[in-house]
């Protein structure tokens, strides 16, 4: 038999959401496209419920934490934001699309989706701040920027992501946060 990891269970997760969403999540459908044996899902997870806790926090870890890491290597505000640009345009954002429509569904889902939400606008909110803009102004331009990931995720058919953020990156550095209105 085949040995799958944790990783590899959640990679699998996540396709399952993208394709056929949260109710088809379960431990047999897992089990039937991993092509193994559920004993073998017993093997790294207590339950269900001990699987989508891993699940949730390996996608905050891969789309946030990672992220922020990568960024915070960088040395100011202005290159931050452009990097967070570059690295979200390079993303699709199916998988976000999919986790959303399961917090609609799921209030555990939901709760984790509200609390990553609000550490993303903090974490873009703090970039702005750094960047010179005042706090309501720097609290504007998180959503502004967010609101943008988000939303154009749902758009069907996709968006052209690069050339999106292209405009959004151009528009941004000609911002000035000294000239808006305070």
């Amino acid at each position: 038999m085949a040995s799958i990891s944790k990783v590899e269970w959640y990679q699998e997760g996540f396709k399952v959401l993208v394709e056929a969403g949260a109710t088809a999540l379960t431990i047999d459908t897992l089990a039937r496209r991993l092509a193994i044996t559920k004993g073998s899902f017993y093997h790294h997870f207590k339950n269900y419920q001990d699987y989508k806790k891993g699940l949730l926090a390996y996608f905050e870890d891969l789309t946030t934490s990672q992220t922020i890491e990568r960024l915070e290597k960088l040395t100011g505000p202005a290159e931050k934001i452009e990097g967070l640009l570059n690295i979200t345009s390079s993303n699709s954002g199916r998988l976000e699309v999919a986790l959303r429509a399961w917090a609609l569904l799921d209030q555990e889902v939901y709760l984790f989706q509200s609390r990553l939400d609000t550490r993303r606008l903090a974490y873009l909110q703090e970039l702005f701040a750094e960047r010179g803009y005042q706090p309501a102004q720097a609290r504007l331009m998180a959503e502004l920027f967010y609101t943008i990931y988000v939303g154009s995720s749902h758009v069907v058919p996709e968006l052209s992501m690069g050339t999106l953020y292209a405009e959004v990156n151009r528009l941004y550095r000609q911002s000035d946060p000294t000239k808006l209105e305070k």
